[in-house]
């Protein structure tokens, strides 16, 4: 399990993508850094047995004792709401790819600023 800190734009969105370039597409998920601050990966990368997840998350699959730890523990109260919304959109072709590649560089070189 590896778990990511993305960098964000001025509004605090983040995004993140998928890319076969062998196929000429992929996919992009674009959400607010505010709502889910955390991003953890998990993957298996064997002969005949591929898999991986990207989940972004208020959490991560640690438990609510180590967030509480960590001092990340995002508890609602008794009524509240709260909404999230993620993004995805399909990346088709070279020129897709190449600004999908641009924009993470951009959100990067942002952070590192």
């Amino acid at each position: 399990m590896f778990f990511h800190d993305l960098a964000a734009d001025e509004r605090g969105l983040t995004c993140m993508g998928v890319v076969n370039r062998r196929l000429g597409m992929g996919l992009r998920f674009t959400y607010s850094k505010n709502e889910f601050p955390l991003l953890s990966q998990a993957k298996i990368m064997k002969p005949q047995d591929y898999f991986m997840a990207l989940e972004p998350g208020n959490c991560t699959p640690e438990g609510r004792a180590r967030m509480r730890e960590k001092g990340q523990l995002q508890i609602l109260q008794p009524q509240e709401e709260v909404g999230f919304s993620v993004t995805v959109d399909v990346v088709e072709g070279t020129d897709e790819i190449e600004a999908l590649d641009r924009k993470l560089a951009g959100l990067v070189s942002r952070r590192e600023k």
